[in-house]
């Protein structure tokens, strides 16, 4: 079971890459690119420096000369590389980005009216637009961190194979239980964004209502600042709670990293400070191995957290796809086959019922009538009579609850919506 769930999700995470590679292809070159680079210079800075140390000891000043000249050139020279192709591939980023929302309002746009007064598909939006900024990052994790991170174990795991492998195997063990706590605070984050994403629309709500100069004289008229403004304190202290308990939460799981980090550090110390003290490894040697240590345990904790993101990509994808495959059922429906001809063919309303949805009481009951090609028609009532509800219907914003609406002697509902 775990084995099919693996695989499913390793299949989702491939086809988010690929969408973003069809997409924007040179953002996955210069993501692969500029984690290679990085990665090359962080471990030409745990080699070189102990190169160069070792060859002071011995007074081999052509070696030190050689390796001085090597490390002041390529050191700068793939910062400056790397900072280029960053700025580059941050713009890629963006962009691919920016089809991904502009997706999510096209959506927007082609839904039934009555799902875009539905608090529960305003809230999948909004965790859609959410999930974006941490899904996208996919190629990122697998080119840039994760390409990099092989390089760099690579030689740090044979740097620690020629000096004292068993300080691999702690790290490796330390690195497990610190990936176990990222994996909880990223879990954390995930679940306290959706609800912060609620908390906050209902104080934008809020703040709405308080700064809408139309509602100024009901507000005056009822008393009813007093009971607003305990809304929006309500509101944004329940947004403000929320926040707090994840940064309460994030705390504890970061300072059981720390503690991992410390005693790794206080190990790899130790077993280098014996080492040299025997004589079984030089000064310079010493220094990478310190680096080495370091690096190591850095480079398995990104790879782990590497997994662990690729594995969440999962669960922010689907906040995205959830809303993405709302259905449309009115707006491009199957059955929409009927073109209605330019200014020809009559309205006629019969036996329309309509109830809101979340309403008990009809907004209209049993209303037939019929608008001839070229009659001028207005609806006049009181405030809830029903007028704006019969010129929904007319645009097939909603459908009735009972009854038919034709036009040119066709059910609406097969018609083309566009073309209404």
């Amino acid at each position: 079971m775990k084995k099919s769930m693996v695989l499913t999700k390793m299949k989702l995470i491939l086809h988010i890459w690929g969408e973003q590679f069809r997409e924007c292809p040179k953002l996955t070159l210069y993501e692969a690119v500029g984690g290679i680079i990085f990665k090359l210079q962080t471990v030409l800075e745990v080699i070189l420096p102990a190169m160069i140390v070792n060859a002071l000891t011995d007074t081999v000043w052509v070696k030190v000369a050689v390796f001085v000249g090597v490390y002041a050139v390529l050191t700068p020279l793939l910062t400056g590389v790397g900072r280029g192709i960053n700025l580059i591939r941050e713009a890629y980023g963006y962009q691919a980005i920016n089809l991904r929302l502009n997706n999510i309002n096209k959506k927007a746009m082609s839904l039934d009216y009555r799902d875009t007064e539905d608090v529960e598909v305003l809230d999948m939006m909004e965790a859609a637009k959410e999930s974006v900024w941490e899904f996208n990052d996919v190629g990122y994790v697998i080119c840039t961190d994760l390409l990099g991170n092989v390089l760099s174990l690579a030689t740090m795991s044979a740097i620690f194979i020629a000096l004292n492998p068993w300080v691999c195997l702690i790290t490796l063990a330390m690195t497990g239980v610190s990936t176990y706590a990222e994996r909880k605070k990223l879990k954390i984050t995930h679940d306290s964004h959706i609800l912060e994403s609620k908390a906050k629309r209902h104080v934008n709500y809020c703040k709405e209502l308080l700064q809408d100069q139309k509602l100024g004289k009901e507000v005056r008229a009822y008393h009813a600042d007093k009971f607003l403004l305990e809304k929006y304190h309500d509101a944004q202290a329940q947004y403000l709670r929320q926040i707090e308990s994840r940064e309460k939460m994030l705390r504890k799981w970061s300072l059981l990293q720390r503690g991992v980090y410390f005693l790794q550090i206080v190990i790899t110390y130790a077993v280098a400070i014996i080492g040299y003290q025997r004589g079984d490894i030089a000064i310079g040697w010493f220094l990478m191995y310190v680096s080495a240590s370091q690096e190591l345990f850095l480079v398995v904790q990104e790879m782990f957290d590497n997994f662990v993101e690729l594995s969440l990509v999962a669960e922010y994808y689907k906040d995205y796809s959830d809303y993405m495959n709302i259905e449309e059922s009115m707006l491009h429906a199957e059955n929409q086959t009927h073109m209605p001809r330019h200014g020809q063919g009559a309205f006629e309303f019969r036996n329309v019922s309509f109830t809101y949805p979340m309403q008990t009481q009809p907004a209209i009951s049993n209303v037939s009538f019929t608008i001839d090609p070229g009659d001028k028609v207005a609806f006049v009532g009181n405030n809830g009579a029903g007028k704006s509800t019969l010129v929904k219907l007319i645009l097939r914003l909603y459908d009735p609850t009972e009854g038919t609406i034709y036009f040119d002697g066709n059910d609406i509902k097969n018609m083309i919506t566009a073309n209404i």
